[in-house]
């Protein structure tokens, strides 16, 4: 008997990635549009979706990474949380643990 591998295909991967599926869900997740209409410090924010979508705290490369992407202050709160929300869901660690 073969032990069963749940480890995700490059399809699945690749569909997750590109999926308006998905992206359509993150946008519509009640828990997310509260964190993008809240008005808290943002790095309370961010703690609070790592601890949602990988139930850990960010690293302090993490979020010198996400400091970086949100320096030139052209993307709105609500669209850093939903971009942070995908890229947290796309990443390794998320897809293998869950």
């Amino acid at each position: 008997m073969e032990e069963r591998d749940n480890s995700p295909s490059a399809a699945q991967r690749l569909h997750f990635l590109n999926s308006s599926h998905v992206r359509n869900k993150i946008e519509r997740s009640e828990k997310i549009l509260q964190m993008a209409r809240s008005a808290r410090n943002p790095r309370d924010g961010v703690d609070e979706l790592y601890l949602t979508i990988l139930s850990r705290y960010p690293t302090p490369a993490e979020l010198e990474s996400i400091r970086a992407h949100t320096a030139g202050g052209k993307a709105k709160r609500g669209e850093v949380v939903f971009d942070l929300a995908w890229a947290l869901l796309n990443t390794a660690e998320f897809q293998y643990r869950h």
